[in-house]
């Protein structure tokens, strides 16, 4: 048996390097941004979500 067909154990992949720094800093920004609209838009989205909510319970009433 050669080395070509046969596929690499786990001990021999390669492993990639963890991320930067500077990348672990950006994914820090977007997800601060991402709550801090959400905390902004939590007066409109509260309720939307509470009118979705409702309209699937009452769907089967109004189906009757």
């Amino acid at each position: 048996m050669s080395n070509v067909d046969r596929s690499p154990s786990w001990e021999e992949e390669n492993v990639r390097a963890a991320s930067s720094p500077a990348s672990n800093f950006l994914s820090l920004q977007i997800g601060v941004v991402i709550v801090a609209a959400l905390y902004v838009a939590r007066e409109v989205l509260v309720p939307i979500t509470v009118a979705v909510l409702l309209s699937f319970v009452l769907l089967p009433l109004v189906n009757v």
